[in-house]
C-alpha cells in the first residue's frame, strides 16, 4: 500500500477531470479518476474521508499550492 493519500476523483460525466487528477498527482496524491463505487469505498477504508468540489489547478502556482495543502491535510 502506498503512503500517498488515495484521492478518488469522481467522474460525474462532465468536465475536464483529468486536469484535477494530474494536479493532485503532481503534489503527491495517489489520484484515481473513477466512477467505481469500490474504489471510492477503498479510499474511505484507508482512513479519513475528505471531499471537495473545486478546480484550483486552473489557478497555476497558487492553485497547486492549495492542492498541495489539501493533500498534506489528507495524509
Amino acid at each position: 500500500m502506498s503512503d500517498a493519500p488515495l484521492v478518488a476523483v469522481l467522474d460525474y460525466g462532465i468536465g475536464n477531470l483529468r486536469s484535477a487528477q494530474k494536479a493532485l498527482e503532481h503534489v503527491g496524491a495517489d489520484a484515481r479518476l473513477t466512477a467505481d463505487p469500490g474504489l471510492i469505498a477503498a479510499a474511505v477504508e484507508r482512513g479519513r474521508l475528505w471531499a471537495t468540489q473545486f478546480h484550483p489547478e486552473k489557478s497555476a502556482t497558487n492553485g497547486l499550492r492549495l492542492l498541495e495543502a489539501f493533500v498534506a491535510r489528507c495524509a
